[in-house]
Parts: C-alpha cells; sequence; structure tokens
C-alpha cells in the first residue's frame, strides 16, 4: 500500500497554523520590553556632533537635577552617583577634557568631572 496523497492546501494551512502557534507562544514568553518604573526615562541615541578638545561649549542638560547631558556624540554624566545640582544649574558650559572626561560649569558656579557613558541614559525625575 502506497501513501496517501496530501492536498498542497492542507499542507500550506499546517504550516500556517504552527507557525502562528509558535509566534503566538514566542510573543507570550518574551513579553516585550521591560516596565520601568514611574518618572524613568531612557535616552539611547545621542544627537550631538563632535566636539574639539580644550574648547568650552554651551550645554543643555537632560534633567533639571541630574548633572547628565548629550556632548560629542555622547552622554555624559559624573562618575559616582549622588551628585546634586545647586540651582541655578542652566545656563551651563562643558569643556571636553581628552575623549572620557569632561567638565561641566553651571550657573551657579559649580564645577563637575563628567565622565563619557557606554550605552543609554536612564533619567528618573527629580524628588
Amino acid at each position: 500500500m502506497g501513501a496517501r496523497p496530501r492536498s498542497g492546501r492542507l499542507v500550506v494551512l499546517a504550516v500556517f497554523v504552527l507557525g502562528a502557534g509558535l509566534a503566538l507562544a514566542l510573543n507570550l514568553l518574551t513579553s516585550g520590553t521591560p516596565k520601568l518604573p514611574h518618572g524613568v526615562r531612557v535616552l539611547t541615541s545621542p544627537s550631538s556632533g563632535p566636539a574639539v578638545e580644550g574648547r568650552t561649549y554651551p550645554v543643555r542638560l537632560l534633567s533639571p537635577c541630574a548633572p547628565a547631558v548629550d556632548f560629542d556624540a555622547s552622554y555624559w554624566e559624573p562618575q559616582a552617583g549622588g551628585t546634586r545640582l545647586e540651582q541655578p544649574a542652566e545656563p551651563a558650559k562643558i569643556r571636553l577634557v581628552d575623549g572620557g572626561h569632561a567638565v561641566l560649569r553651571t550657573a551657579s558656579g559649580q564645577s563637575i568631572p563628567l565622565v563619557r557613558t557606554q550605552g543609554p541614559l536612564a533619567l528618573s525625575s527629580c524628588p
């Protein structure tokens, strides 16, 4: 006895159902983007252009309460957390010291050393 021929439509339907089932299972298992705490925003794509070492530039703070900036095609922040901005913080200026270090000077006279960060920058809302 030979194998019974299968309809092409039946095979296509079976492949479609199997694919849809796998896609649904994968979607349920991975559940998309992780949830962030309320008030946290994540910045992933710096928009600033290149800077020249030793030159001072005007810069806008990314948060009114955190010394974080988009500068020299990267995000910058203090190496150790917990640095508080004294108000008024803006207008602010920044000077590129070398490829990984810069100094932020705020309107209140604060001088804050910053380092270039790798990857996205997470900013929480101000207290």
